[in-house]
């Protein structure tokens, strides 16, 4: 641990010594040691080591930074990356394609990644070979060198197995390329109505910021987006995503608009940000600029004029997304002025099975689960849906 506390003093000579001293030695244990803890280094002090450790590599010791790629670290990939670009050449480059061709998927991932900068056709077949490998900082590099050769083909494949395939599990892989190359439009048409609708959304916000949706997306399909995220939040979609995934352009957006979907999604989303502020359980490891932006947006929202009394009822066979988010409002604020609606719509729609689960759950926790018709309840296809119903009976 002495080393990590060397490379992070505050004695700048002292961090600077020890980074010379991991360079030179090619320490890799110290490496891994720096990589496992990284999590608990603030960032300003790995920007300030990772800029000190390009600073520090020169032509002869760079080609001891080879023992460092065995371990490999999102934090650190780009000062590894970087201190070879400082000295890329064609023997260089040619001791990377080496790697590239026989090493492990850790010092793939360093290459796939000196690719994106460094355009040597002969790197396009390894890239291909190693787009779809199970190791995802591999598979992400890839992508993104492909990307930057000007490769069209992953789109093409991308969108043929998505339009193809029945395996929902299987087409991530093609939403992450799709996301990279920013194929907003085609991921939020085909995407949505997923099962896996949080997953994707995540990849599509992983890469593509609020301005490039904006730019591509109609006003609904902005909406849907927020309605993804505030329900996945934070079981399906990890709360620490708030700030990258830029939720609060997103509310602000959203504000502007005065239909009933565009205000279930701010009420869910204001009475889901009161909890996750009233709790520190949801944001207590969090960095302190994703828990300012949490209580920003908590603030936003109480803010906000919109109320329980300005929501109506409404299902539309058609826009099933919008019931689903009304359902919500209606279970998280617990309202049981919409009890007959919910009755009417079980007992005389030709309801998706989850929206029949749903609207019994909520009229069970409101004592009317026995005004909805049992011969509904009979009829129903679905063993497990019917079977639950039943039990509330």
């Amino acid at each position: 641990m002495q080393f990590i506390k060397n490379i992070t003093s505050k004695d700048i000579n002292l961090s600077k010594k020890t980074i010379s001293d991991l360079i030179n030695s090619s320490n890799t244990d110290n490496f891994k040691l720096l990589v496992q803890r990284a999590d608990f280094i603030f960032p300003f002090l790995k920007e300030r080591i990772s800029k000190d450790f390009v600073k520090l590599v020169n032509k002869n010791n760079i080609k001891t930074l080879f023992e460092f790629t065995k371990v490999y670290s999102p934090d650190f990939e780009e000062m590894i990356v970087n201190s070879f670009l400082k000295f890329a050449d064609e023997n260089l480059t040619d001791e990377i394609l080496e790697l590239f061709e026989t090493g492990t998927d850790e010092q793939k991932a360093y290459c796939a990644s000196y690719f994106s900068h460094i355009k040597d056709t002969l790197a396009i077949n390894l890239l291909y070979e190693n787009l779809n490998s199970d190791f995802e900082p591999l598979k992400t590099n890839c992508i993104l060198a492909l990307k930057a050769f000007g490769e069209t083909k992953p789109i093409e494949n991308a969108k043929e197995n998505i339009k193809n395939s029945n395996d929902e599990l299987e087409k991530l892989n093609d939403y992450l390329v799709l996301s990279i190359y920013n194929e907003i439009e085609f991921i939020v048409k085909n995407g949505l109505d997923s099962p896996l609708n949080n997953n994707i959304i995540s990849i599509l916000l992983d890469y593509n910021d609020f301005d490039s949706l904006k730019n591509s997306l109609k006003e609904e399909e902005i909406k849907r987006i927020a309605d993804t995220i505030i329900e996945g939040y934070p079981e399906n979609i990890s709360l620490d995503t708030v700030l990258y995934y830029q939720f609060m352009d997103l509310i602000k957006y959203i504000k502007n608009f005065n239909d009933n979907y565009s205000k279930n999604i701010l009420l869910l989303s204001k009475i889901k940000f009161e909890e996750f502020n009233s709790k520190d359980v949801y944001s207590f490891d969090f960095d302190k600029s994703i828990k300012q932006e949490i209580k920003d947006i908590g603030e936003f929202l109480n803010g906000l004029s919109v109320s329980i009394d300005d929501i109506v009822f409404e299902y539309d066979k058609e826009k099933p997304y919008r019931f689903n988010i009304l359902l919500n409002v209606i279970q998280e604020y617990n309202l049981n002025n919409f009890d007959e609606d919910l009755i009417k719509t079980f007992n005389n729609s030709d309801l998706k099975c989850e929206f029949m689960a749903r609207i019994a759950e909520i009229l069970k926790e409101h004592n009317k689960i026995n005004k909805i018709d049992k011969n509904v309840v009979e009829n129903i296809n679905n063993y497990n849906v019917k079977a639950l119903i039943l039990s509330y009976l």
